[in-house]
């Protein structure tokens, strides 16, 4: 293990703890910090919740969906019977997201906002021309409860890396001084200048 390490360009096993080891570690346990301090943004954005979601390829098996899961039906049985196999969502319990393209925004919020857990009392329906059709039972939406799952799940976002720099940064007013590292900021990392916004919301409009 030592020679591949050496193999790889390090001087031995703890210059490779100290420069590939540990910042991982680090960088890990930054992102999960981060979910907790900058929680509101991040369930503004994302609308977090944990669901069993059942899709349904007409209105009438969603609507006998809907129906067995209020008379007590386990999501698993009534995806079973009324689901759509070819789907994704088959009942199993989820972390849902606005990450979660193929899902009615509509359903995504109600079950963001829900007051309590349990079947949600519609039918939500796709917008697009494929309509599709979802029913859902909320396990929970408390984002303190769910947070560790939440971290887990959205932490591997590279966007969220960024997210997270960024927020840490802005925390503690990073400022570059040196001009040649400021000039490769600008040019390929501009959110990372925080004490220029302009700058940042150009990078923005770039995204």
């Amino acid at each position: 293990v030592v020679d591949q390490i050496v193999n790889l360009g390090y001087k031995d096993k703890q210059d490779y703890i100290d420069k590939v080891l540990l910042p991982s570690v680090q960088a890990q346990a930054l992102m999960k910090k981060y979910f907790v301090d900058d929680a509101e943004t991040i369930e503004l954005q994302y609308k977090p919740s944990i669901a069993q979601v059942i899709q349904c390829d007409t209105k009438e098996n969603a609507d006998q969906a809907l129906q067995a899961l209020k008379d007590g039906k386990t999501a698993q049985e009534v995806a079973e019977q009324y689901g759509l196999d070819s789907s994704s969502y088959t009942g199993s319990e989820e972390l849902v997201t606005t990450n979660d393209s193929a899902l009615p925004t509509r359903l995504i919020n109600a079950l963001n906002s829900a007051s309590e857990a349990g079947v949600m009392p519609e039918v939500y329906e796709t917008e697009d021309s494929n309509t599709a059709y979802y029913v859902a039972v909320l396990v929970s939406n408390d984002y303190d409860e769910n947070v560790d799952r939440i971290a887990d799940t959205l932490g591997s976002d590279s966007s969220m890396a960024k997210s997270c720099l960024v927020y840490y940064l802005t925390k503690y007013d990073f400022e570059v001084f040196d001009q040649e590292l400021f000039d490769y900021y600008k040019q390929n990392t501009p959110e990372y200048l925080v004490t220029h916004p302009d700058l940042m919301e150009t990078a923005k409009e770039t995204d």
